[in-house]
């Protein structure tokens, strides 16, 4: 079981994102600043979804941008992100369209992964955190993975879930 101290400890450490940039994402970093006049900060592509993070004193200036673009990028599933730079509001970033009603931290014992759970209290928010098939939260779980930078150095798997909240 994680203390309250832990979970005090691990939600407002600071992260980073791994910015290592493909051929392809350097095409979209081009596309993206000639559209807007932004430089995202980085670019992630997974699973047919491809998420800009931008500073977050231009993320409403580049949200302006987000219906062009993905008229323009049909194959994809274009996001802007706000970068964040502590565990829980980058969480509350990737999920910029939905009401978390609470969340809650906890240790598997088994896999010793440090799941994460979102409670929504509507189901067409928690339907928008999933996505179809699952493809979003597994999405966000595999970028919190693989993607991240953790402060502390974190040994823990990171998996997020999506739960309705009965109030």
């Amino acid at each position: 079981m994680i203390s309250m101290l832990n979970n005090t400890l691990l939600f407002s450490q600071i992260i980073f994102m791994k910015k290592v940039f493909s051929n392809k994402e350097l095409q979209y970093l081009s596309y993206f600043i000639e559209l807007t006049n932004i430089e995202p900060v980085c670019i992630i592509i997974r699973n047919n979804y491809l998420f800009f993070l931008v500073k977050n004193n231009e993320y409403f200036k580049a949200k302006c941008y987000l219906k062009l673009i993905r008229q323009q990028l049909k194959n994809n599933k274009a996001l802007v992100i706000r970068e964040e730079f502590t565990f829980l509001r980058t969480i509350f970033s990737f999920f910029p369209d939905t009401y978390i009603h609470d969340i809650k931290l906890e240790e598997d014992a088994m896999s010793k992964n440090m799941v994460i759970t979102l409670f929504f209290i509507f189901d067409t928010d928690r339907a928008i955190a999933v996505g179809n098939n699952g493809l979003y939260i597994n999405t966000v779980n595999f970028i919190f993975n693989n993607s991240v930078i953790y402060q502390l150095n974190n040994k823990y798997r990171v998996k997020i879930q999506c739960k309705k909240a009965y109030i």
